[in-house]
């Protein structure tokens, strides 16, 4: 506010010293009024260059309703921010400052994802924070400890790196036997050759009858 205070005081300044100058020097009545009119013109356009930086600044940070409707699987009301310009990435401005596709992956908001991926989201991000020690968060690395095989796949898809994203499922799902959804998880990482420990691996195939009876 005080930048625009500054700011405004001293175009109007100047504005005070052109007219001063004006009454001081005779002109025609033409020229008088151009320069008003280049004055004004100018004083528009740099009140509009600041709204525009202003809304730039605000647009980069995630408002809270926005964070509910990726939470909530809302793609209308997440289409609509981003059709009036808004940021596609824009974080949260609270801890860990994740992005809408963050968020829509810890929900498991599938309509959410796709939509913000179709429109040109960056599946690579990680959270502005650490959500662990050494460790931020990714949309792929929080769908894969979700166990959400559509998201994983989905992100997979988009160009999400599933480096590590393994190791870290695994250690967030502890030692307890693998549910179903999760070995799908683990099955779609090992696909797209992320790191694994060899205890979750998936299982080669059986050999075939025709293999069996050869061996025999």
């Amino acid at each position: 506010m005080r930048v625009r205070a500054a700011l405004a005081e001293g175009w109007l300044r100047l504005f005070r010293q052109r007219l001063a100058f004006v009454r001081l020097h005779p002109v025609s009545k033409f020229t008088r009024g151009l320069m008003t009119m280049c004055t004004k013109r100018l004083l528009e356009l740099l009140v509009a260059l600041w709204y525009s930086f202003v809304a730039r600044i605000f647009k980069r940070s995630l408002p809270a309703r926005l964070k509910a409707a990726a939470a909530q699987d809302d793609t209308a009301t997440v289409e609509a921010w981003l059709d009036a310009g808004n940021d596609l990435n824009a974080r949260l401005h609270t801890h860990p400052g994740a992005t809408m596709l963050m968020i829509a992956a810890v929900h498991g908001s599938v309509s959410v994802a796709t939509a913000l991926l179709c429109r040109g989201a960056d599946a690579t991000l990680l959270s502005r924070d650490e959500v662990m020690p050494g460790q931020r968060a990714s949309a792929l690395t929080t769908a894969a400890i979700a166990a959400n095989a559509e998201l994983v796949r989905l992100f997979l898809d988009a160009g999400a790196s599933p480096a590590g994203v393994g190791e870290v499922a695994t250690a967030a799902w502890g030692a307890a036997p693998l549910s179903a959804a999760q070995a799908e998880v683990v099955r779609l990482l090992a696909a797209a050759r992320t790191s694994l420990p060899v205890s979750l691996a998936p299982p080669p195939p059986p050999p075939s009858r025709s293999r069996q009876q050869q061996s025999q």
